[in-house]
């Protein structure tokens, strides 16, 4: 009887984790998208159940049991997760040592990798561990005393959650039902029917226990009950307990469109790279103007082989700006590291003037570079790029020497074919992103141009920019020698000196010189006439950006160099081989569709320097060039609000000044916690106890009945009575022999027998009785017996034996005298 009383269970376990392994594998498929991830949740399931039958069969502990799902786990996460490991014995060692270590490490590298990983390095081992750990657990937690089968259902779960803990925070396509929208689908479907298996696998493994425990307590009494249970009281329960399922569901599809109110859905991989980290970093256009002197005009920062013909470097791109700077914004950034690789087209060596967490690189698509040299696998691991935004970094391990790349690290990675400047020339800009009350010069500056809000307009206000701009990277000429050459040698240059900074207000400041400029000389005047807006790339990358915006365009600013032949007439020109300090740039991108940026370059022009003349005055016809008087130049605003934070952080208190009583109530805190955390264990047992009783208490009334009954063998078992196992309930109270015992083993044995379930009041009674003989046995012990009846686990081992050994014949005067039986 019990034999078939096990197999019915075990069945109904294992088609509910079939159930649930398939739910697992379309929860997870967006993580992997392999077929391999499929053969590793089926095997992994498959040892799962094996070690949990093994261990039972075999009648070993559950470490027994854990071992055996740990040596299965071993066994197939090679060929698994990592089949290259199987050539040789050597190599099959290396393989057990890295997917151990997975075991442990990659459950972090899958969060941090975009996805699908497909079979990449040893990825696959989380998944694996999941499905034969959640399954062990749930088989054997299955065939668990009392009420600890019911937490079976919590590993079933866990195998259906891996996909949505460690997929993307994209939610799936929203499909209408009737008046139903639903938002997610996937993830709802996933849910509902995970909810639904393990709802049916509660009720109906409930219904088993009942009647197991009913045909065991019949085959244990001396009575037999006249009648069964009448159709329509089955009928009853069967529509209530379907019917319940079916109202969740219900209720839960009607739940759906409001969790959509609460907000995007968030992933663990959304949290992976740290917005500090980016946050940390300034912004590169913000120092944009340091690789112009003196120190690293001249030094190498990058040597680039390979097809360079008319590419671009990405140092950063710049998609925020909150008036003060442009830079990437930490909290939408999605920096991931990828699974594949990237064709092998340019060769990139990081030289000795370059240093950094940003990895110069052409697009982020397409996978990873393919990192080469001493540093490889270091750099390969610590590499995390945002596709969308095409920028990467690489944020190395503390014990990792240097953040960032250091001069030596090579790469190659791919060439693209991005969206040209021409291809602005079939947009159209769309409501603009900036106002005329926040940028009033530049407004009144694209009025006077008289242009419309196309892509070609934005290039010719673009190029207009550029050619009524004059360059300049500082704002002395002390350090700023190297440029100055260079410019010198291949035009007549006037240094002008210019302060850094690509505020707001200097960026309307900008639009304001080349709109007064352009009212003093009239309609008509030559195109040098109308230079007026000094500075580079920094200034006006962010004017041409905010140019962008008012006119429609979603637009960001990107740093770093152009690859191909050098022009003598660009101000900063590209470099083929070795790229310099004087390389580097600042262009704007322009979004012409999905996904797609077009690049317009913003250098201004270096060889007419600016005109100044009063309005009203005419220009001469032969013009004279005239020195510029020298002049004092204010400092940075950067500088002084460095200088300033310094001056307030100085007369700040300092942190180890803080008062005695502070670290006298720190110390008294750390004593009590400790003292908690001591004193933690001695309170598992009781609460255990507590929970145990209030399950019983809660239970419906004939099962109630029978756990009042426990609880009271139970109080007996602690407070030291000899409770022998496999006795009826009469024949035990005959052996305790106490009133309360008689009369609750009578109140049990008729609840369970009679014809009519019993009703709430004699369950109410049962358990008022009990808990006064609970009373009674308290109150005729000593303190120290009070103590050990509460602190004492033996109930608890008791109830976790269960009925192995079989008890001594007991000889009861009017009982049956074969307990064994």
């Amino acid at each position: 009887m019990r034999d078939t009383s096990a197999s019915r269970q075990l069945w109904l376990t294992l088609a509910a984790l079939g159930l649930v392994t398939g739910l697992a594998l379309w929860s997870a498929w967006p993580i992997y998208a392999t077929p391999r991830m499929v053969l590793a949740g089926v095997v992994g399931v498959t040892i799962g159940i094996g070690s949990a039958l093994l261990g039972r069969a075999r009648a070993w502990s559950a470490w027994a049991g854990a071992g055996i799902a740990v040596a299965g786990f071993v066994l197939a996460a090679v060929p698994l997760a990592s089949p290259g490991s199987m050539g040789s014995p050597a190599a099959i060692g290396r393989g057990v040592m890295e997917v151990l270590a997975a075991a442990v490490l990659d459950w972090r590298r899958l969060l941090t990798i975009s996805i699908p990983v497909a079979d990449y390095q040893t990825l696959l081992v989380p998944f694996l561990v999941v499905m034969i750990g959640c399954s062990w657990a749930a088989v054997t937690l299955s065939f668990a005393r009392g009420r600890l089968w019911t937490l079976a259902v919590l590993p079933m779960l866990g195998m259906v959650a891996f996909g949505a803990v460690f997929g993307s925070a994209t939610a799936g396509r929203t499909v209408t039902v009737g008046p139903l929208i639903l938002p997610a689908a996937t993830q709802v479907a996933l849910a509902g029917a995970s909810l639904l298996v393990c709802g049916a696998w509660l009720i109906w493994r409930a219904r088993l226990d009942r009647s197991d425990a009913l045909r065991v307590a019949r085959s244990q009494s001396a009575t037999v009950r006249a009648g069964g249970t009448s159709l329509a009281l089955a009928v009853r329960r069967r529509l209530g307990a379907y019917g319940l399922i079916g109202a969740a569901a219900l209720g839960g599809l009607a739940f759906v469109p409001v969790t959509d109110m609460l907000g995007a859905r968030e992933a663990l991989r959304d949290s992976v790279l740290p917005p500090e980290v980016i946050s940390a970093q300034t912004s590169p256009l913000t120092v944009y103007r340091g690789w112009f002197a003196d120190g690293l005009h001249d030094e190498a920062l990058l040597t680039v082989e390979g097809d360079v013909s008319g590419q671009r470097l990405r140092f950063a791109t710049l998609d925020s700006y909150d008036g003060q700077t442009f830079h990437i914004d930490p909290l939408s950034a999605e920096f991931a590291r990828q699974p594949t690789t990237q064709a092998r087209s340019i060769t990139v060596t990081i030289g000795s003037a370059y240093t950094g967490i940003w990895v110069p690189i052409v697009t982020a698509e397409g996978g990873a570079p393919t990192f080469t040299g001493a540093r490889a696998g270091a750099l390969t691991d610590s590499y995390y790029a945002d596709a969308s935004l095409g920028t990467a970094v690489v944020v190395p391990s503390a014990d990792e020497p240097g953040l960032g790349l250091l001069p030596g690290d090579t790469y190659t990675i791919a060439a693209s074919n991005a969206a040209s400047a021409g291809a602005l020339e079939t947009v159209s800009g769309g409501e603009p992103t900036v106002s005329d009350e926040q940028y009033p010069a530049l407004a009144a500056w694209v009025e006077q141009q008289g242009l419309g809000r196309t892509g070609a307009d934005l290039a010719e206000l673009v190029s207009r920019l550029r050619e009524r701009g004059y360059l300049s990277h500082a704002a002395r000429e002390e350090g700023a020698q190297a440029w100055i050459s260079d410019l010198s040698s291949r035009a007549p240059y006037t240094f002008e000196p210019v302060r850094a900074g690509h505020t707001a207000a200097r960026v309307d400041a900008l639009f304001q010189n080349l709109l007064e400029q352009e009212l003093r000389v009239g309609t008509g005047a030559d195109e040098a006439a109308l230079v007026a807006a000094v500075g580079d790339d920094e200034q006006f990358a962010a004017a041409g950006a905010v140019l962008a915006n008012y006119l429609g365009f979603d637009a960001r600013v990107v740093v770093g160099v152009r690859l191909g032949g050098a022009d003598p007439a660009d101000g900063v020109p590209a470099c083929d081989s070795v790229c310099t300090g004087a390389n580097v740039s600042a262009w704007v991108e322009v979004r012409v569709g999905e996904g797609a940026w077009a690049p317009l370059d913003v250098t201004p022009q270096f060889v007419s320097p600016p005109t100044r003349i009063r309005q009203g005055e005419s220009l001469p016809e032969n013009p004279t060039e005239v020195d510029e008087p020298s002049s004092e130049v204010i400092e940075p605003p950067s500088a002084q609000r460095d200088e300033a934070t310094s001056e307030t952080s100085a007369t700040e208190p300092d942190a180890q000044d803080a008062p005695a009583v502070v670290e006298a109530m720190l110390v008294a805190l750390t004593l009590a916690l400790a003292l908690a955390l001591l004193l933690a264990p001695l309170a598992v047992l009781p609460v255990a106890k507590a929970l145990r009783r209030r399950w019983r208490r809660q239970a419906q009334a004939e099962v109630s009945m029978v756990g009042a009954w426990e609880e009271l063998v139970d109080a007996y078992v602690d407070a030291g009575f000899e409770v022998p196992e496999r006795l009826t309930r009469g024949e035990l109270a005959d052996l305790v022999d106490r009133e309360a015992a008689l009369v609750a083993a009578y109140a049990v044995d008729s609840a369970v027998f009679a014809e009519h379930a019993p009703t709430l009041e004699e369950r109410d009674a049962l358990w008022r009785l009990v808990d006064d003989e609970r009373r009674q046995l308290t109150a005729e012990m000593r303190l120290r017996q009070r103590l050990g009846s509460r602190l004492s686990p033996a109930s608890l081992v008791r109830r976790a034996r269960g009925d192995k050994a079989a008890s001594p014949l007991l000889a009861h005067p009017g009982r049956r005298s074969d307990a064994a039986r």
